[in-house]
């Protein structure tokens, strides 16, 4: 607590629960909306909180530049934590003990479901470009095939016999035109 206040806090302060209390009225917290005791609290900062816990309620906050304190207070109330847990500072946000647990453990589910999510799309991206691979292999495969299956009819055709001896020469004749026209111009 005395990073917050530290000209607050006489040199060889001991009592925590003192210093508390001296923090506390420093940075202008309302005594009676917090209580002490023998309860721990847990602090965070807001600027960071900010970003790490957007995550639980994306749609709250605004695009760009927004104020650190009126961000968190909007992402706090999204989450659903009793105003009772939690108070706001100037500078940092107060939970009772458990409460930054339990946003820790949200915000890992939320991970867990985005990465989850994130995975499964990746699979079926790749599943997918595997599997239209394997379907233009199949259709290659059923055109080799069928071409196949005519030749080894036509092999043995007498005029697929003449046809494939004159082909070549229809060619030569088509090449000796093609010259011809150039030689023309």
């Amino acid at each position: 607590y005395t990073i917050l206040a530290a000209a607050a806090v006489p040199k060889g302060f001991v009592d925590a629960k003192a210093v508390a209390e001296k923090v506390i009225e420093f940075i202008q917290l309302d005594e009676n909306d917090f209580r002490f005791g023998s309860t721990k609290a847990s602090t965070i900062c807001p600027q960071p909180s900010v970003y790490l816990y957007t995550i639980l309620a994306p749609t709250i906050l605004p695009k760009g530049f927004v104020d650190a304190k009126v961000a968190t207070e909007k992402l706090v109330k999204a989450t659903n934590i009793d105003e009772g847990e939690y108070r706001l500072g100037n500078t940092k946000i107060f939970f009772r003990a458990g409460v930054l647990g339990r946003l820790e453990e949200m915000r890992d589910e939320r991970l867990g479901k985005i990465l989850t999510w994130l995975q499964g799309w990746i699979r079926w991206y790749q599943v997918k470009k595997s599997f239209k691979k394997l379907q233009e292999q199949r259709i290659a495969l059923l055109v080799i095939q069928r071409n196949l299956r005519k030749f080894l009819t036509l092999r043995n055709w007498l005029w697929w016999k003449l046809y494939s001896k004159v082909k070549p020469l229809l060619n030569v004749a088509r090449v000796e035109d093609e010259l011809k026209a150039l030689e023309d111009k």
